[in-house]
């Protein structure tokens, strides 16, 4: 990958956290949160993409990809992205919005070690100094939780093992999509994700 993709990737990257994070704490401070909430980000985020990918004359070919590879599309999108998605939502009816979001940083260690696990990449430094930070995050917000739900002042521990699951199969899907995403492309790949996904949520 040359450098000036690689910085494109690394900036769409960016713009998609701060998105993400933007709208999740919208979403508490509007009090539109819990499950209901991942059913219609689905939705409209599926018809969306189902536009973009229809406005596209290489991308316009929705069946071929099903038929060659439904179940594992399928599969993909309800167990890998959608329940996902309602773990997450669901875990801020538990915990806060930092607690949250802080279990969920935890993905791009999984990402690593799934990487390795199944296409054999190395670790390199980065990725394990960067790994060890997170999980010093969790073992402090999953011990801060667990206090709390003793002391009967709060019921975050739940949520929180709920947004670190959401995290671990966040980065299954990463990782297992990627052959699908290379075949068809994002576009298609993402479209069937959000629209499939909506009809299992």
């Amino acid at each position: 990958m040359s450098k000036s993709a690689s910085l494109l990737a690394y900036c769409c990257v960016l713009v998609g956290v701060f998105g993400h994070a933007s709208s999740e704490f919208v979403a508490v401070q509007t009090g539109v949160v819990g499950p209901e909430l991942s059913v219609w980000r689905f939705f409209l985020g599926g018809l969306g993409l189902l536009v973009i990918a229809l406005s596209w004359p290489s991308t316009r070919d929705l069946i071929t990809p099903l038929r060659q590879d439904g179940v594992r599309i399928v599969a993909l999108s309800v167990l890998g992205m959608a329940f996902g998605q309602l773990l997450f939502h669901w875990s801020l009816d538990f915990a806060s919005v930092v607690q949250v979001a802080t279990v969920v940083t935890c993905m791009p260690l999984f990402v690593v070690l799934m990487n390795f696990a199944v296409h054999r990449e190395g670790l390199t430094a980065p990725k394990v100094v960067s790994g060890l930070g997170a999980i010093v995050s969790i073992v402090i917000l999953m011990t801060d939780g667990y206090l709390d739900q003793i002391s009967g002042d709060s019921d975050s521990f739940p949520g929180v093992i709920m947004a670190l699951v959401c995290a671990l199969i966040g980065a299954a899907y990463i990782i297992l999509s990627k052959p699908i995403i290379n075949k068809y492309g994002a576009i298609r790949t993402i479209a069937y994700t959000f629209s499939i996904g909506f009809i299992a949520l």
